[in-house]
């Protein structure tokens, strides 16, 4: 939890538990800890954009718990300080059969696998349907676009492969030359062969030299 997570911050930097709002405004900026943010696949992606969004209602106050609202701003300012995002295969953009994609690599048996790509489908229709009848923007659009426009950081490292099943290689470039334009400090660490969130796994030594070495 963010509350845990600044603990051990403020555990490092030498600072009492008590002075929780105070500190945070009168620590040195060369004092404070970065924080890096390494997540994986859209699931992490999902959670990061969520984050963002509880960081902008600590600000604009609109989380009730001050303590909760001091430890996202906390968070907030140490990221806009020295903090990095590591996006490792992610967003993936969500074409319509990236789901038969997934049911694919799971590899589960026929009838099972079957089943799966069928419920999928229907769930699809209906999906598909209901954000036509009621004009609503759908979800993965919604994804794509705050990730395009997120302030939560202004340093990221984009790790993904053009062999990456899942991950669609090309609209991911396209998406980092997005955030290029928009002033982020972007670093790319692209292979060919490694598939979906498998690159640390495949390349451990160019994962960590050009990856983890950098962030911290």
């Amino acid at each position: 939890s963010v509350k845990a997570a600044m603990g051990i911050v403020r555990k490092v930097e030498g600072r009492e538990e008590g002075g929780r709002g105070n500190d945070v405004n009168q620590t040195d900026e060369q004092q404070q800890v970065p924080i890096v943010l390494h997540y994986f696949s859209n699931g992490g992606g999902y959670l990061a954009d969520q984050f963002n969004s509880m960081i902008r209602s600590a600000i604009e106050g609109k989380i009730e718990d001050e303590e909760d609202t001091q430890d996202l701003i906390a968070v907030r300012d140490r990221l806009s300080v020295k903090g990095i995002e590591i996006l490792d295969s992610t967003p993936a953009y969500m074409h319509d059969d990236i789901g038969y994609k997934v049911i694919k690599q799971a590899s589960p048996p026929f009838l099972v696998g079957a089943f799966f790509k069928g419920v999928y489908f229907c769930t699809l229709v209906y999906y598909r349907a209901k954000c036509a009848i009621l004009k609503q923007e759908k979800k993965e659009d919604k994804y794509w676009r705050d990730m395009i426009h997120s302030d939560l950081c202004r340093r990221q490292i984009f790790v993904y492969s053009a062999g990456d099943s899942l991950t669609d290689p090309e609209k991911l470039d396209e998406f980092i030359e997005l955030r290029k334009g928009r002033g982020v400090d972007v670093r790319v660490m692209k292979f060919e062969d490694s598939e979906h969130v498998l690159h640390m796994k495949m390349y451990p030594k160019e994962y960590k030299e050009n990856v983890v070495d950098h962030a911290l």
